[in-house]
């Protein structure tokens, strides 16, 4: 049996082969993640792969990092309205999501919708049909993690154990909801952040340590403790957006007539009130 430092060695040194021969022909690569929107491969060194995206919607470009067996960190810069159309399932994948900058809205089988913003962090299965990430801004950056449970390896596992990191019951944290949200937290937001201020000469490294906190960090998280939230039905969200339309248009237009009363004449200002404008803003 191998100690423990020749065991790390073996994992450090492991490179996975971009090729695929390690997997069977129905695993998952977390390229899949981003459907038929991954046109084009536009970088490939020891390390990363860089994809430009593309569909009718915008562009993006994701870098990926195959960081351990079953592992990989992908960094996500995203100028388009959705991606993911043809999501295949992948039953033994957890799917971790951190979100820098900007709004990713998933929708999910059965008409349920997860939201994330900026600081949020979410966790889903891909054992079902895959779900399509929406971009409502047209702008997301942030930070996916997959866990393919079935390719980690047995090495890994005992390295995982010394560090006393507990993977089953971090897979635990997707089977009981569809989508998982842990709203802006320091404990969490610290480990993503650092991941972006890093100098491109020891990133690779320094993403194989923060992985590793995080899944301790994981393994000691309470769900319940730190205001975890779930998927919304289809019904919910009809009842809400109206409200939220209707104070934002309010809101709006309310802006709107200061400004004209401000820089205006006041009769002017009147006169715009009574315009095909507000009657438009009113019935938005």
């Amino acid at each position: 049996m191998k100690n423990a430092y020749e065991l790390a060695e073996t994992i450090l040194k492991s490179r996975l082969d971009k090729n695929g021969e390690l997997k069977s022909s129905d695993s998952f690569a977390s390229i899949e993640l981003y459907g038929t929107s991954a046109c084009k491969k536009v970088q490939d060194t020891e390390f990363c792969e860089c994809f430009h995206l593309e569909n009718e919607s915008g562009t993006g470009m994701i870098t990926l990092y195959h960081v351990f067996p079953g592992i990989d960190l992908v960094y996500n810069d995203i100028h388009m309205e959705y991606c993911n159309k043809e999501q295949k399932p992948a039953s033994s994948v957890m799917e971790i999501n951190y979100c820098m900058e900007g709004r990713c809205e998933c929708v999910f089988e059965q008409n349920e919708y997860g939201y994330i913003a900026a600081g949020d962090l979410s966790f889903c299965s891909l054992k079902k049909t895959g779900h399509v990430s929406e971009f409502p801004t047209s702008r997301y950056h942030g930070i996916t993690i997959t866990l393919d449970f079935s390719m980690i390896t047995d090495e890994m596992k005992r390295i995982l154990q010394l560090l006393s990191v507990n993977l089953e019951k971090i897979s635990n944290i997707s089977k009981t909801h569809s989508f998982t949200i842990i709203r802006a937290n320091q404990s969490i937001e610290h480990i993503f952040l650092e991941l972006y201020k890093i100098p491109e000469e020891i990133r690779y490294g320094y993403i194989r340590v923060k992985i590793l906190e995080l899944l301790l960090v994981l393994t000691g998280f309470d769900l319940k403790k730190n205001n975890s939230e779930h998927v919304s039905a289809y019904h919910q969200i009809q009842m809400i957006q109206p409200i939220i339309l209707n104070c934002a248009t309010a809101a709006i237009w309310r802006h709107l007539e200061n400004m004209m009363k401000e820089t205006m004449h006041t009769g002017l200002a009147q006169v715009f009130q009574q315009t095909m404008i507000r009657q438009w803003l009113r019935t938005v």
